[in-house]
């Protein structure tokens, strides 16, 4: 999905194949799959070596 500024209506973000807009839901979608998924990462692979028994 790629989007673009409308340059005619100056309204905001529009799909390019689709006619209706972007929608906040749809932005604050598109930023929290990757800062979910990195603090997932991020969480999981802190401190690798605590729980390792030696």
């Amino acid at each position: 999905m790629t989007a673009r500024v409308n340059a005619r209506s100056g309204s905001g973000l529009q799909r390019l194949r689709a006619g209706r807009t972007l929608t906040w839901r749809t932005v604050v979608g598109l930023l929290l799959v990757p800062v979910t998924a990195a603090g997932v990462l991020l969480w999981g692979l802190w401190n690798p070596t605590e729980r390792l028994e030696t």
